[in-house]
C-alpha cells in the first residue's frame, strides 16, 4: 500500500567542557512506526449503564464500523519545537518516519459533514514517546461529538432540522438507523434560529426543540417515550 513519510528533523545538541572538549549529549535516532488508534475504556460514552448504549457502542463504534476514515495528525517535538502535519486515511497502512523522543500530539478525525453525521468526530490531544524499541503509536481517541438515540419502534422518520430566524434558507438532516435504534452524532448545533427534531409516528409529526437541552460533547442522549424528554446518562467518579 501507499506510504506516507513524515520526518521531523532536530538539532544535535553539543556539551562545552570545562577543558574545551565537546561531546554529544545525545543523538536522536531514526525509526519506523505504524500509526492507529483506539478508544479509552471509560467515560460516559464507553461505559453506562443503559444496555442500549452499551450495545450500540460494542457493535458499531468501538469495531470502528461509524468512525471516520480521514485524519489530520500535527506532530511537534517538544525538544526542538518542530512540526509536521499529516493526512491519511486510516483504512491504508501509514507508516511514520520519527526521531527518537518526546511529542505532542493534535488533531481531529472528522466526517465530510461539519454540523452531524451518521460517524461519530473524533480529536487527538496527546503525549507521546518515541524511542529505539517503538515500532507503532496508538492514540487514544476523544470524542469530538455527541449522540443522540431514539427508540426506532412505532416511528416512520426521524428528522434534525434547523430552521433560520435570519432570512437564509434552513437545513434538514434524516436520523440514520441500525437494529431498534435511530441515532445522529452532533459536532455542532446551526446558528441562529431553531433546532428542533421532527418525530414521525402514525403520519404525524411531534416536534423536539433542542436549543437549550444541555448536550455535552463525549456524552450519548437516549429519547425516552413515556416522559417525552432525553434521558441524560450520570457522570461517572473520576480516577
Amino acid at each position: 500500500m501507499k506510504k506516507n513519510l513524515l520526518i521531523i528533523a532536530a538539532a544535535i545538541s553539543f556539551a562545552s567542557c570545562s577543558n574545551d572538549e565537546s561531546e554529544f549529549v545525545q543523538t536522536p535516532q531514526e525509526v519506523n512506526v505504524s500509526l492507529d488508534y483506539s478508544f479509552v475504556e471509560s467515560g460516559a460514552m464507553t461505559r453506562s449503564g443503559s444496555s442500549v448504549y452499551t450495545d450500540f457502542y460494542e457493535k458499531y463504534i468501538k469495531t470502528k464500523v461509524l468512525t471516520p476514515k480521514n485524519f489530520v495528525l500535527t506532530f511537534k517535538n517538544k525538544e526542538s519545537g518542530a512540526t509536521a502535519t499529516i493526512r491519511g486515511n486510516w483504512e491504508k497502512n501509514h507508516s511514520l518516519k520519527l526521531l527518537t523522543g518526546e511529542y505532542e500530539v493534535t488533531g481531529t478525525s472528522h466526517p465530510e459533514s461539519t454540523m452531524c453525521s451518521d460517524t461519530v468526530y473524533l480529536c487527538f490531544e496527546e503525549n507521546i514517546s518515541i524511542n529505539n524499541e517503538t515500532t507503532g503509536i496508538n492514540l487514544t481517541a476523544i470524542y469530538d461529538s455527541y449522540l443522540l438515540l431514539l427508540d426506532k419502534s412505532d416511528k416512520e422518520q426521524v428528522i434534525y432540522r434547523f430552521n433560520s430566524t435570519t432570512g437564509g434558507s434552513g437545513s434538514s438532516h434524516p436520523f440514520s438507523n441500525k437494529d431498534s435504534l435511530y441515532y445522529m452524532f452532533f459536532n455542532q448545533l446551526y446558528g441562529t434560529g431553531t433546532n428542533l427534531i421532527n418525530i414521525v409516528k402514525n403520519r404525524k409529526t411531534s416536534s423536539i426543540y433542542i436549543d437549550d437541552l444541555p448536550f455535552e460533547k463525549g456524552r450519548y442522549y437516549y429519547f425516552n417515550d413515556l416522559s417525552n424528554s432525553f434521558d441524560i446518562p450520570p457522570m461517572e467518579e473520576g480516577n
